[in-house]
């Protein structure tokens, strides 16, 4: 077992170095999955390795001798969270055709659809979606996928998320629900932002409704119009400019009769 181990660590190793003779000639003393499927370097496994690195024929040749496309350790990165961090698309959508663990969390708590919110990838979000992930899965800053595509201005993705059913109520890293991140984009002329901050009231509209079945017509809207004054109190960083100009303007102008 202590020569394997070192064989995975060499292996590792050369991954990470891509000294391709070097692993060539180490793959070639492996013989079964069990002495494959094995952590090296940091924890990780060499397909792991593989994927963070994005080295395709090293990563194909690993998956014919049989390594283990979900193997990880507790909060450690499996292939598919390694790839998703950087960003190696060509690996995660080859690893979502399979039957791979989308419900896994790794590294500061990071799932592979809390990377995928993260970097905005559209497609691979709708991926990970159809195999039934935890969509509010909370990371080590206290952000879910959702926080993470609304802070970063991810706003097809942030649509996504919600249609899905994402928590838009979550407080996150500094006390900011991703109503709060969309608002503050909007304050910045990020106008973007005005379509997901529309789903949202649509939700929050939607879960009122259902809600008060027991009131009165008259009451929900009553309590409709509070949620949308409530979600409406943004402004875009021109209209309040402009809306302080028109305030000067009354003050100054003097009314006739």
């Amino acid at each position: 077992m202590l020569r394997t181990n070192t064989q995975i660590d060499r292996l590792t190793t050369a991954i990470q170095s891509k000294r391709w003779q070097e692993m060539d000639g180490i793959l070639n003393t492996i013989t079964t999955s069990s002495e494959l499927n094995q952590f090296g370097t940091h924890q990780m496994t060499p397909l792991a390795w593989a994927a963070y690195h994005g080295d395709t024929k090293t990563f194909n040749r690993l998956l014919c001798k049989g390594a283990d496309i979900n193997l990880a350790k507790k909060n450690e990165d499996t292939p598919l969270i390694s790839a998703m961090r950087t960003r190696q698309w060509d690996l995660v959508n080859l690893l979502l055709s399979k039957q791979v663990d989308v419900h896994h969390v790794g590294y500061r708590g990071m799932s592979a659809l809390s990377w995928a919110s993260h970097h905005g990838a559209l497609n691979v979000v709708k991926q990970i979606l159809a195999k039934n992930p935890v969509i509010d899965v909370v990371d080590a800053d206290g952000n879910t996928p959702l926080i993470e595509a609304v802070k970063l201005g991810h706003w097809q993705v942030a649509k996504m998320l919600l249609e899905r059913g994402a928590n838009m109520d979550h407080v996150g890293q500094g006390r900011m629900t991703a109503f709060l991140w969309a608002n503050s984009r909007v304050e910045e002329g990020d106008l973007k932002t005005l379509s997901v901050l529309i789903k949202v009231i649509e939700k929050a509209i939607q879960c009122s409704i259902s809600q008060q079945q027991d009131r009165s017509a008259h009451s929900q809207e009553g309590e409709i119009s509070n949620i949308v004054r409530q979600y409406l109190f943004f402004k875009p960083a021109d209209k309040v400019q402009e809306n302080k100009q028109s305030e000067v303007v009354e003050q100054t102008t003097p009314r006739l009769g």
